[in-house]
């Protein structure tokens, strides 16, 4: 397999302490999720495993891994594209940082060839199974709340569910031709709760592809999930029901932390 991720240098641009400071830091695309693609994934992380996620503190805390159901791979497609989402900043030398906004101005290409996409279903019922194998293996009813967290509204459950197999995905980000367009724009809060703005204007390119000449299978360079809110049903157990009001600019960040 090769993969490659690139990162693009970015300029801090704001009032620090009464006077102007600049400062140099990297745009970060991985777990970056571009339009109708799974998130760009340089782990290639496999279908089934499972973290818990602290969404007050963004830290995904890793449970395990667990077998589900393959469904039929679609036929291979090509997808071109012009949007991201979740991308982040590395390197700034300003701890705390909170991402309030990132968008991509200027120019975002990626296309993928070939790609082959394996679903996975069944997820809820491999989570019970796990609960309770854990249970047959002497875990008790707290041990299984402790990892989970049913009973505390900022705990999610994180379960990758897809992997995207392509004979090459390459992305480009830069800034167009037109004066004064960038390629990438942020909005940071400082932790006094200044708000400064980060832009990015070098041309980066990245991707994943098989190497030339092999004859092995595409990598896996796209990977999805779903996200539960475990809670405890009315006859005690523990059940999952989907999440989908969850940030996925948070989401791609705690991922990169791991």
């Amino acid at each position: 397999m090769k993969r490659f991720i690139f990162v693009a240098p970015i300029i801090l641009a704001g009032c620090l302490g009464g006077g102007e400071s600049t400062s140099t830091g990297a745009v970060d695309f991985s777990y970056a999720k571009p339009n109708r693609l799974g998130m760009y994934d340089p782990r290639a992380t496999p279908a089934g495993t499972f973290y818990s996620w602290n969404t007050e503190t963004n830290r995904l805390t890793p449970i395990g891994e667990v077998s589900l159901t393959a469904g039929t791979s679609s036929q291979p497609r090509n997808v071109k594209g012009d949007k991201l989402a979740g991308f982040g900043v590395e390197g700034l030398p300003i701890a705390d940082l909170k991402v309030l906004e990132a968008t991509i101005g200027g120019e975002f290409k990626t296309e993928v060839k070939n790609s082959i996409r394996q679903q996975f279903f069944n997820s809820k019922t491999a989570l019970r199974d796990y609960t309770r194998a854990k249970k047959a293996d002497g875990a008790t009813t707290e041990d299984i709340l402790d990892l989970f967290q049913p009973k505390d509204e900022k705990y999610r459950t994180v379960i990758f569910v897809a992997e995207d197999r392509s004979e090459s995905a390459t992305f480009r980000v830069g800034a167009l031709e037109t004066e004064g367009t960038t390629a990438a724009k942020f909005k940071i809060q400082l932790p006094g709760q200044e708000i400064l703005t980060v832009t990015a204007d070098a041309v980066s390119s990245a991707g994943c592809e098989k190497p030339t000449g092999s004859s092995g299978d595409r990598p896996v360079c796209f990977t999805e999930v779903i996200v539960y809110d475990p809670y405890i049903q009315e006859n005690g157990n523990l059940d999952w029901r989907v999440d989908d009001s969850y940030s996925q600019t948070a989401l791609s960040m705690a991922l990169r932390k791991l």
